[in-house]
């Protein structure tokens, strides 16, 4: 049963901050539904000086009136917000979870945490199976969330993407010559190997290594800039962010294998913008961002960890001449968010049929 028109209220519990990957993800979803024809109404927790289990629940207590007035829910999972779905159910709405970790994150996040690991897979366990179906944004989250829910809600899994227009605005790469990392600078990203190998001989001597991004290794990318092959140009914004990526030979995506979270996958943002602005992708070879290039014209995936072989496959990528317009085409087919707004509408049309 096909059912069109559907009220959907998108809930996230932690504020998506402007320009990040969860902001980027929700309002891409929302604004494909409602293009499909739904009314989407967005409820996204603001930023807010109070502390953050505190401002997690007092959010969740306040939404009781957006949740009875929905045919369905599309809720960004969060361990620490099982009030929304509680109320989900005890107003009989269905809810959707979009689950971008496990819960092991928090507790990585939040060290302390780690007493009470078994009550948190408990209440994950609780909150998956309560769902009418999840959505995983890698495809080792598959296995993972079938597990919580004990088998006994469907699980998809639907990469991120990356918005349609920006094929349009492919163009050759600028000169001199340069690839990119873009994203946050964080350790799963893999920011040492990044480094090691701009540094390493194996890396063409006339390509620069340009990176956009901030967090916790900017300090390590800044001292590693001193050389002069490398540019660091700190945080931009995302439009600023797209100009330096269209102008690239290539981007890179060197994600650590050293962390399981990471070895259940990873769909980078950076990955699915690259191919849409017909750039080539190096990458490590982990799953998620590994099948969509294992496809893609001219892209490269390496095993993680390993900066020799990354400044290799830079050398031989930046030697070899790329259709940029075939790459931008496989984007279009395969990474974007129009193709995922699509495939979730379809789980939500059929959630809201079998009730």
């Amino acid at each position: 049963m096909v059912v069109a028109g559907l009220r959907v209220v998108s809930l996230s519990a932690e504020p998506p901050r402007p320009d990040s990957a969860a902001e980027m993800h929700l309002r891409e979803i929302a604004d494909g539904l409602e293009r499909l024809g739904h009314s989407v109404r967005r409820v996204w927790a603001p930023t807010s000086e109070a502390s953050r289990l505190l401002r997690l629940v007092r959010f969740q207590t306040s939404q009781w009136r957006a949740v009875r007035a929905a045919d369905v829910l599309y809720l960004r999972w969060h361990v620490l917000s099982p009030v929304h779905m509680l109320l989900a159910r005890l107003l009989g709405v269905p809810y959707v979870l979009e689950v971008n970790g496990t819960s092991e994150d928090i507790v990585t996040a939040y060290p302390g945490l780690a007493k009470v690991r078994p009550a948190l897979k408990w209440l994950t366990s609780l909150e998956f199976r309560g769902a009418s179906h999840i959505i995983v944004v890698s495809p080792g989250l598959v296995t993972w969330a079938r597990r919580m829910a004990r088998d006994r809600t469907p699980v998809s899994y639907l990469p991120n993407g990356a918005p349609d227009a920006l094929s349009e605005r492919r163009r050759a790469p600028d000169s001199p010559p340069y690839a990119v990392f873009v994203g946050e600078l964080a350790g799963w990203q893999g920011i040492d190997t990044l480094l090691r190998a701009a540094q390493s001989p194996q890396w063409p001597a006339d390509l620069d290594l340009v990176v956009v991004g901030s967090g916790a290794s900017a300090e390590a990318v800044a001292e590693a800039s001193s050389s002069g092959r490398i540019r660091y140009k700190g945080r931009l914004g995302r439009n600023e962010a797209w100009d330096v990526l269209a102008g690239a030979v290539m981007s890179i995506s060197p994600q650590t294998g050293r962390l399981a979270r990471n070895r259940l996958g990873v769909t980078p943002l950076k990955v699915s913008e690259s191919l849409m602005l017909g750039v080539p992708v190096v990458a490590s070879d982990l799953p998620g961002q590994a099948e969509l290039l294992n496809g893609a014209p001219s892209s490269v995936v390496v095993e993680p960890d390993l900066p020799e072989a990354f400044a290799e496959a830079v050398r031989q990528l930046a030697e070899t001449s790329h259709d940029r317009a075939a790459i931008s085409r496989y984007g279009v087919d395969n990474a974007s968010w129009s193709r995922t707004a699509r495939e979730t509408g379809t789980i939500l049309e059929g959630v809201v049929g079998r009730a």
